[in-house]
């Protein structure tokens, strides 16, 4: 499973998952901070999930 997220350029802001999972419910959080441990500003961010032949895309908003 690859969990990431993207600014709105389309930039990694941040991998958070890039691992085996196993088949099932996964809880992950993301603390609002980039690769760097900076933390990131107020915006919208979406976040791509792929696990298998399955990639889906969406949106959020961080809000500080």
């Amino acid at each position: 499973m690859h969990l990431a997220v993207y600014n709105v350029l389309g930039q990694v802001v941040r991998v958070l998952v890039n691992d085996f999972k196993p088949p099932g419910y996964h809880r992950v959080y993301w603390d609002g901070r980039n690769t760097e441990g900076y933390e990131v500003a107020s915006g919208m961010y979406t976040y791509r999930i792929k696990a298998g032949t399955f990639v889906q895309v969406h949106k959020m908003l961080l809000l500080r």
